[in-house]
This record gives C-alpha cells, sequence and structure tokens, in this order.
C-alpha cells in the first residue's frame, strides 16, 4: 500500500488548507469568471492556421498534497473547450482513492497501534475478521451505508450485546474517518447510521445494583484489618464516584460539607479528569467527611505525613488489584449477588432516582458532561407508571 503522506493528523491539518482542495470541495466551472477581453480566465485563445482554438488549464492539489496543472488539448470552438473543463473538475472531484476497505483498515491499524496495547490490536483484527469480511475486498469509496446495514444485520452480529455491536460499528467509522484524513476519501456512510441503544433489560442486567440494606450487608464481611478498603466502598456508594477519582482524592480536596473533584492520579503523574463535566463539587455529609477525618487522624503519626498524601493509601494510592480482590473477598462472604467496583455508582444513582432527586442534580453529582447520557443510562429506572405526575395535578383547584 502506498506509503501515507501525513505520520500525524497536526500534519495533515497543517496542510488542510491545501489538500481540502483537491478532494472535500467540488471543483466546479466558474463561468462568471471573465477576462476584460471577455473570455473565461481559465480558457485561453489563440488562432492557428486563421482559425480560433481554445484550451482550458486547471491548477490543483492531488490525493497526496503535490500540485499539479492540467492544460488540455486545443479545441475548435469555445464550447466544446468548456465541456471538457467541466468534465475534467467534475472527474477530479469524483476521483476514487483507489483503496479497498481491507487496505485502509489494516493501515489504520497500523498508524494506531503505538496508542493500543496488542490486545486490542488482535481484537480490531478479529473483529474484521469473524464479523466485517464482507468489506474486506470492496473498494472503500463504494461502500454505502446500505451495504454497511446489510452486514450489521447478519445474524452474527445481531446476537451479539449492544456495546459489543457499537464497538463494531465504531471500528467502521474510525476506519473511514482515517481514510478521509490520509487518502481523500470524500463520504463516511457512517455519519447516516445512528448507534444501537441498549434494551431496558440490558440496562438492569449490566447494573447489578445493591440496596442500602444489601450494601451494609457487604461491609459487614470485610475484615476490621482491611477497614480503609470499607472507607473506600462507603464512599464510592454514598458519593457515586468513580473508582479513579476517589483513589486519587488527597486530603486538601476535602472540606467539611463537599469534596473538589478537579484532577486524577494516572501512570504516575496528575492527569485532567475525564471530561470537563467530571471536574465538580459533590456535597457531602457529616458521616462521610468524618470518614477522611478519621482517615487523616490515623495517617498523621505516619512520619512525613502532608494534606498531599492520599486519602486511600497514604504516601502511595491503594492498588487497584487489591481494591478488586477486597471487594470480591466481601461478596463472596456475605453471600450476595456479583456486583462490579462500578456498581456501588449505579447503586447511588439508584438511590438518588428512588428518592425522587432531580434527574439533572443527579447528572451533575455524577460528573457526566449532559444530561442525556444520565437519562440513557438511569432513565429506566425512573417510575414509568407516573405517579408523581398524578399526585401533582391530583389538585387542581
Amino acid at each position: 500500500m502506498t506509503e501515507c503522506r501525513y505520520t500525524t493528523y497536526l500534519q495533515y491539518r497543517k496542510s488542510l488548507s491545501t489538500t481540502i482542495y483537491a478532494f472535500s470541495v467540488p471543483i466546479l466551472p466558474n463561468l462568471d469568471m471573465k477576462r476584460k477581453d471577455g473570455y473565461d480566465m481559465s480558457i485561453t485563445k489563440r488562432i492557428h492556421n486563421g482559425k480560433p482554438q481554445y484550451r482550458y488549464q486547471v491548477g490543483y492539489t492531488d490525493l497526496f498534497g503535490n500540485y499539479k496543472r492540467k492544460s488540455s488539448k486545443w479545441y475548435d470552438s469555445k464550447k466544446e473547450c468548456k465541456k471538457a473543463e467541466s468534465e475534467f473538475r467534475t472527474n477530479l472531484f469524483l476521483q476514487k482513492t483507489g483503496y479497498t476497505f481491507e487496505e485502509i483498515a489494516e493501515n489504520y491499524i497500523e498508524y494506531t497501534g503505538k496508542y493500543n496495547t496488542q490486545q486490542t490490536i488482535n481484537e480490531k483484527r478479529s473483529e474484521l475478521k469473524n464479523h466485517l469480511s464482507a468489506l474486506l475486498n470492496d473498494q472503500i469509496d463504494d461502500i454505502t451505508a446500505a451495504k454497511i446495514k446489510l452486514v450489521m444485520d447478519q445474524e452474527c452480529i445481531q446476537k451479539l450485546s449492544t456495546s459489543r455491536k457499537n464497538r463494531i460499528l465504531g471500528l467502521i467509522n474510525s476506519i473511514f474517518k482515517h481514510g478521509q484524513i490520509f487518502y481523500g476519501l470524500k463520504y463516511n456512510p457512517c455519519d447516516q447510521i445512528p448507534r444501537y441503544r441498549k434494551t431496558s433489560e440490558e440496562k438492569m442486567k449490566k447494573m447489578n445494583i445493591y440496596t442500602p440494606k444489601e450494601f451494609n450487608a457487604f461491609l459487614e464481611h470485610i475484615p476490621a484489618t482491611r477497614k480503609i478498603y470499607k472507607d473506600l466502598f462507603y464512599v464510592l456508594y454514598w458519593t457515586g464516584m468513580r473508582l479513579n477519582e476517589a483513589n486519587s482524592l488527597t486530603f486538601n480536596d476535602i472540606q467539611v460539607n463537599k469534596i473538589n473533584l478537579y484532577r486524577q492520579w494516572k501512570d504516575g503523574t496528575w492527569a485532567p479528569l475525564k471530561t470537563d463535566g467530571s471536574v465538580r463539587k459533590i456535597p457531602i455529609d457529616h458521616d462521610i467527611y468524618m470518614v477522611f477525618e478519621q482517615l487523616k487522624k490515623y495517617y498523621q503519626d505516619y512520619p512525613g505525613f502532608s494534606e498531599d498524601w492520599f486519602c486511600f493509601g497514604g504516601y502511595k494510592q491503594l492498588s487497584y488489584t487489591s481494591i478488586e480482590r477486597a471487594k470480591d473477598e466481601a461478596v463472596e462472604a456475605s453471600g450476595l449477588h456479583y456486583i462490579r467496583i462500578h456498581d456501588f455508582r449505579h447503586s447511588h444513582a439508584s438511590n438518588l432516582i428512588e428518592a425522587g432527586v432531580n434527574m439533572y442534580k443527579i447528572s451533575k453529582r455524577l460528573g457526566h458532561s449532559s444530561i442525556s447520557i444520565t437519562m440513557d443510562r438511569y432513565g429506566h429506572l425512573i417510575d414509568e407508571d407516573g405517579d408523581e405526575i398524578l399526585s401533582a395535578i391530583k389538585n387542581k383547584k
């Protein structure tokens, strides 16, 4: 496959002012561009053997950013010359990349490989082989939204979970975007295809929620020697924080009535949170505040203690493996149904909805970038019978 001219997206963007002219914007004949003598600017005239002849000249940039100039042969009439120029410009706009879907896909996997683990690379290749084989030999320019729908409607794909189907669709979309950025592909049919939506059954199956009573039973089976894990799970359940958010907290982030979330500890350094919406202040009650006060009192006896220490772990945050192990052992000892760490967050949202808290406030507390995300994930937990609405309109007078 031809080596891609651009090694980074930034390099592509810098050259966009020239390359976009060739393959992203229709280059159509402009018949209104006249010279003072009345002739079109792209058309030149000569007298040959006593008769007028005409030719056109068009400057353009090819798919790989090379500037070229087309000078046509001489035509005996201006009308014939204009028609030829129009056809050339149209063909220039409609020119194809010449690559198959498989070739662009392989180049995409190779290009993104430096950012992916080997497991992710293997998973992408597996999806291409097992689910997208019907697209591999097709010219990528000729693939339509209808063709992709036929592929996605295959029984082998339809029986997969909604998340898995969306990952496959996302892979197709990424391959087409890669073709647009680096190989002049003009059309991405995935822009017309909506994502799959989870059914209520899938959402409930994914969320293994603990009620407050079940959660207290879970905590009772964490031994006193692992109190720090008990405190972590307590904070996760009653604040709805993500695990990495809670495990990145320092004592400087804790105030009497709120937690300040604005960063996370990742790969040995401080990094921004998941989204702008994740930056937030989480109101807490006295019980949660006292958990942090007791932890600080415990660590204050350690030499070199600082308010910059992690609330959960001290000088070094807790290992995520040990957190998972402590949770699994407590679940097994309690005899409760299995739950993931992230399900403490879902349980918190469920408790708030059950208490009738406004969905907008729940969205802000959880750090979602928009309320639509909150509704999509937890809307099925809302009372569908509309009892609150009926109660609100009961007294009409």
